[in-house]
């Protein structure tokens, strides 16, 4: 059977497996809507790791270990999707993925106390 660590992950998964599987987890504790694409049949070369709703916003979030470089596809594919109106962040901890979470909160959260859409 396989080993499973204290978050039910698996202890021999990569350590940005482990990161991104853990991102996701937190996200959907707060209540937000999450997709993981890669390992999955949308996964394509560039496509970010994982696919956000915050508020009814789309964010998209590209997991890397401390070590790791966003590709030249994944660094088109972040441009062209800031470039429509997403939110897009490169994230090396759970905690920059929390704070990327509470600063897209709070940007829509002013927006609709603002009336903005």
């Amino acid at each position: 059977g396989d080993v499973r660590g204290d978050h039910g992950v698996m202890a021999t998964a990569k350590p940005e497996t482990r990161l991104r599987q853990s991102i996701a987890k937190a996200i959907r504790r707060r209540g937000h809507i999450v997709y993981t694409l890669h390992g999955s049949a949308l996964a394509a070369p560039g496509r970010p790791d994982l696919i956000v709703c915050v508020l009814g916003r789309f964010a998209a979030i590209e997991v890397k270990t401390r070590r790791g470089e966003a590709s030249d596809y994944q660094l088109r594919e972040i441009k062209l999707l800031r470039d429509h109106g997403a939110y897009v962040a490169i994230v090396r901890s759970l905690e920059e993925a929390e704070d990327f979470i509470d600063r897209i909160t709070a940007v829509e959260e002013m927006r609709r106390i603002g009336g903005i859409q």
